[in-house]
């Protein structure tokens, strides 16, 4: 097991050309932000089933204190078709409807006047497409912490790959002639590490670090959007928690 180095703004994996392969989910938790720092180059696996009830168009927050789970509504909601098929459902008013939830909640945050404008950038993207507002938003979080990474989408790099699942990954990976391939530890059981390594390819997880920070609760809630930690402790104080994470080799 290896910490990062939380002082290190690029990832210190060594020579090794790391990729990391994502769903590009709505303002994910801290945990999926560790993993993107930790890459060289991040795919965003938008052409994969879209399933109801994950996390590409909903997330967590505090609402007056609690845990509160909102969504982004979308049109044709469907496990057979492809996230990057997805269109936003703006008839509900659900953007202006969760901008005022987070302002009426985190209007005593202490870090709410600083870090707000990035959530209203993300917020207000104009793509109506689910894949686009998420990708556009992943960027401006990336870029507001000061972290400058390769994006590519699958949809538009990958489509000719006619692979699935673990072999779709390698694929990818042998097409970026990376040399090492991060997972969340949801991946324990996807991946072979027999597999990657026949491809030259090391198999590593990351074991995501979720340390305490101040929030507007009694007791810390951990695994919630990075909209909380961006309200309450800021920007500089969000990318630190970034940089944490542990580094897991695969069994």
């Amino acid at each position: 097991m290896k910490p990062f180095d939380p002082g290190h703004a690029r990832p210190i994996l060594g020579a090794a050309r790391t990729i990391a392969v994502m769903q590009p989910y709505f303002l994910p938790y801290l945990g999926y932000w560790q993993l993107l720092h930790a890459a060289d180059t991040i795919v965003l696996l938008d052409d994969v089933a879209y399933m109801p009830r994950g996390w590409v168009n909903r997330n967590r927050i505090l609402a007056n204190g609690m845990d509160f789970l909102f969504t982004i509504p979308v049109l044709g909601s469907s496990q057979n078709r492809r996230i990057c098929d997805i269109e936003r459902d703006d008839s509900a008013r659900a953007i202006p409807k969760l901008a005022s939830t987070l302002q009426q909640s985190y209007r005593r945050a202490a870090c709410c006047e600083e870090s707000y404008p990035i959530i209203h950038d993300c917020l207000n993207q104009p793509a109506t497409n689910l894949a686009d507002f998420n990708v556009a938003s992943i960027r401006r979080i990336l870029d507001s912490l000061g972290i400058s990474r390769e994006i590519k989408r699958s949809s538009a790099h990958f489509s000719h790959l006619s692979s699935r699942g673990e072999e779709r990954i390698l694929d990818i990976c042998t097409a970026e002639s990376a040399t090492r391939y991060l997972n969340l530890p949801g991946g324990v059981n996807l991946y072979v590490r027999e597999n990657f390594a026949a491809r030259g390819i090391d198999l590593k997880f990351i074991r995501p670090v979720l340390q305490p920070y101040s929030q507007l609760s009694d007791t810390f809630v951990p695994g919630l959007s990075i909209v909380d930690a961006l309200l309450n402790i800021g920007i500089d104080s969000t990318r630190r928690h970034v940089q944490l994470m542990e580094l897991v080799d695969a069994k």
